[in-house]
């Protein structure tokens, strides 16, 4: 495991750790909630097709590594 790897989770709870502190109040609150309509509904159904997309081209290089060996 690389150095960054095994360090990288210290700035993240940091992070965590600010955001409680600051909205930790807020965080029991109810928010009301309204039945979603077409274009929320298209909104999240794009962003999750465009997370996809991307990385659907890295998808075919990461089998290229792989042993030969390696069962279908």
């Amino acid at each position: 495991m690389l150095r960054y790897e095994r360090l990288a989770w210290i700035p993240v709870l940091v992070a965590y750790i600010v955001a409680v502190g600051v909205g930790g109040k807020h965080l029991s609150l109810d928010v009301p909630s309204t039945p979603a309509d077409a274009v929320q509904i298209l909104s999240f159904a794009s962003t999750l097709a465009g997370f996809a997309v991307a990385w659907a081209g890295m998808s075919s290089d990461f089998s290229c590594y792989f042993p030969r060996d390696t069962s279908s």
